[in-house]
């Protein structure tokens, strides 16, 4: 029996219009977040989604589909069919955005989005490799809930140095295991084994790809942030220092004497 392509166009255009949707329900119907910016609330639909996608299709790889390093390129089920029909939705309404924000986003946003997009309509489109992309959405997306909370305790201002230095470097150590450790030797399975067609082969390798782009752009931004404290906690030590030196002369603090602080200048 033939696919029912019409069936899938619905689902996947319903999919994008419930994104949609709850993005514009969020900019413009609900008070706590109608004030904020439109990227304030995309990235919460983000979190939203990266979450749910990150359970669910745990769930389903562990407890309802083929072992993923095994058994991967064959029939699509259900479940895998509903988790990747909520994810094109995603994916297309933050492509559009992506789109309207380039600037911001990137080119290899662009790119990367682009390319989900046609792998998981391919799934659809043909009824295989379900299992193995459902891992990839998996895979890809355990790191997103702490680079959204990065960025909104960033936009918040919140001061939080110790939970923020955690929140970091979990999401290096997650980013690295998950889509270079776990993505490597997941390649590696996909090549190797026969059945998946050579067109999702050739997609994960291009998702792969990307995923080593992120990375070094990761290592970059954490390279230069840990610099950047380092020398402003050098800077705060030599702020905090008794003696500083102005103009040529060297003034030392000395004990506070009935509640006043004297300076002591000395040649």
């Amino acid at each position: 029996m033939g696919r029912n392509y019409v069936a899938y166009l619905t689902y996947l255009g319903a999919s994008a219009m419930f994104w949609q949707i709850s993005y514009w329900l969020l900019c413009y119907r609900v008070p706590a977040t109608r004030c904020r910016s439109g990227e304030w609330n995309c990235r919460i639909l983000t979190l939203v989604f990266a979450v749910s996608a990150v359970t669910s299709s745990f769930i389903c790889g562990m407890f309802y589909s083929p072992w993923v390093f095994t058994d991967s390129g064959g029939p699509t089920t259900v479940m895998e069919e509903t988790i990747i029909i909520i994810a094109f939705g995603y994916f297309v309404f933050d492509f559009i955005w992506c789109l309207q924000n380039v600037k911001s986003q990137g080119y290899i946003m662009i790119f990367h989005h682009s390319l989900s997009l046609l792998m998981l309509g391919s799934v659809i489109a043909v009824g295989l490799s379900g299992t193995e992309v459902n891992a990839v959405i998996f895979g890809t997306e355990i790191t997103n809930p702490f680079l959204q909370m990065r960025w909104f305790m960033k936009e918040s201002k919140l001061q939080y140095p110790n939970f923020s230095q955690i929140n970091e470097i979990v999401f290096v150590l997650t980013f690295f295991i998950f889509r270079i450790l776990i993505g490597s030797y997941f390649l590696y399975t996909e090549f190797s084994n026969p059945r998946p067609l050579l067109w999702f082969k050739l997609g994960g390798f291009l998702i792969y790809t990307v995923s080593w782009v992120f990375m070094i752009q990761i290592f970059s931004y954490s390279y230069y942030q840990l610099r950047k404290r380092s020398k402003m906690k050098h800077r705060n030590v030599l702020n905090g220092s008794n003696s500083y030196v102005q103009n040529g002369a060297n003034y030392s603090n000395v004990s506070n004497n009935a509640g006043c602080e004297h300076v002591k200048k000395t040649e």
